[in-house]
């Protein structure tokens, strides 16, 4: 079994800011796009910044436990917001294009 570590904000100014920004993106994509994970619109958007991908179930523990003790508060800007859009081919072939988008001014800070 593995596990991904995620580091999620508290509820407030950042958090808010990139939940509105997800809800808006999600219902202006809807129409051009097929989502490929639709489990995951059910759910509540949590942002994250993602800590460690695919560790074992110790090595997971290990990270929280250790980010826990030490109060792991973490500030960053947002900048920019990029979007994939996956594109099924041949077999196990997928063309994916990409597209950046730069916030104005000096972009949004999300803290925890």
């Amino acid at each position: 079994d593995y596990r991904i570590v995620m580091l999620t904000p508290r509820e407030g100014g950042g958090f808010l800011r990139l939940s509105a920004l997800q809800a808006e993106l999600t219902q202006a994509i809807i129409a051009v796009g097929a989502d490929l994970r639709p489990e995951l619109t059910e759910r509540h958007y949590a942002p994250h910044l993602t800590l460690a991908l695919s560790v074992s179930e110790a090595e997971a523990n290990r990270i929280v436990s250790q980010a826990r003790s030490e109060n792991l508060s973490i500030e960053f800007w947002v900048q920019a917001v990029w979007l994939l859009h996956f594109t099924p081919g041949e077999g196990t072939e997928t063309t994916i294009d990409r597209s950046v988008f730069t916030l104005p001014g000096s972009g949004n800070l999300l803290s925890d």
